[in-house]
């Protein structure tokens, strides 16, 4: 330690750190009035200041331990906070994608199917029951151009036995040469 005195060889005396001051002369500190310590006295002295020195440290040691403890479970629970809403977040989802399903399924046979994810978007709360089911008619009167619309030939086209054209139909040539004027 840079403020602790040097140690003198043994049965000397050395001056006390706090008082000793620059020795410019060749004469010892003795002899200058400086006060003098035993060999025990200094070794006390220096181990005095090791203690204080080491119970500081220490006291800063455990400090430092603490608040490393206190950020690593802050951490952890800033952690865990992250990982609950993560899976609050895909559970939210998960329940937006069943409700979807569930509506597609409702709306299935009502609306064409090529319309039917353009009809889940438009699906709101006030279209919903209490029990927060789809109330598929209220929807669909509320947007009835998402209705299916019935065919209105139903059924396939009336042929003949083997799959021939049907009976009164012209046949494709003589269709041709009537569009281009030529009976």
């Amino acid at each position: 330690m840079a403020d602790e005195a040097t140690q003198a060889p043994e049965g000397t005396t050395a001056a006390a750190p706090e008082t000793a001051a620059p020795n410019t002369n060749a004469t010892p500190q003795a002899e200058s009035g400086g006060k003098t310590f035993t060999q025990e006295q200094l070794d006390q002295i220096i181990n005095e200041r090791l203690e204080r020195d080491r119970a500081t440290r220490k006291k800063e040691w455990d400090a430092e331990t603490k608040k490393r403890e206190e950020r690593a479970k802050m951490a952890e629970s800033e952690r865990l906070n992250a990982e609950k809403a993560d899976l609050e977040q895909q559970l939210q989802a998960a329940k937006a994608d069943a409700r979807t399903a569930i509506d597609r399924a409702t709306l299935a046979g009502q609306v064409p199917p090529e319309h039917l994810d353009k009809a889940t978007r438009l699906i709101e709360d006030s279209h919903r029951k209490s029990d927060g089911t789809l109330d598929a008619a209220q929807f669909l009167k509320d947007n009835p151009f998402l209705k299916a619309t019935p065919d209105p030939r139903p059924g396939p086209a009336p042929t003949t036995a083997g799959g021939g054209a049907p009976i009164n139909a012209p046949d494709m040539n003589s269709a041709i040469r009537q569009k281009a004027g030529r009976t």
